[in-house]
């Protein structure tokens, strides 16, 4: 027989609340979605490449809560693009131009 505390503890470890595309989540849970760790998950939120919701009241760090809808549309995004993620963290460069067009 479970306990009132045991109850509780299941069904928030439980996968129910988190089908639901309005379900917050923490960095943690969405680095555990997303196979990355926590901090990989800031660090998109912080470059804006992943909405987020700021929880915290004046602390000095932010408290993110991500939509699981919006972790859907970050993965649809990344995976629907043609290039690699290589290819688009370099910028193309402009050509050399040759200074001294007789020389070898």
């Amino acid at each position: 027989m479970a306990t009132f505390e045991q109850a509780d503890n299941s069904e928030l470890q439980g996968d129910s609340g988190r089908k639901d595309p309005d379900t917050l989540l923490t960095p943690h849970e969405a680095a555990e979605y997303l196979k990355v760790s926590a901090e990989q998950v800031r660090s998109l939120i912080r470059r804006g490449l992943l909405p987020a919701i700021n929880i915290s009241t004046g602390s000095k760090r932010a408290l993110y809560r991500i939509k699981r809808e919006a972790l859907d549309d970050f993965l649809a995004d990344r995976s629907a693009g043609s290039t690699s993620s290589c290819a688009r963290r370099f910028k193309p460069r402009p050509p050399v131009r040759d200074f001294f067009p007789g020389l070898p």
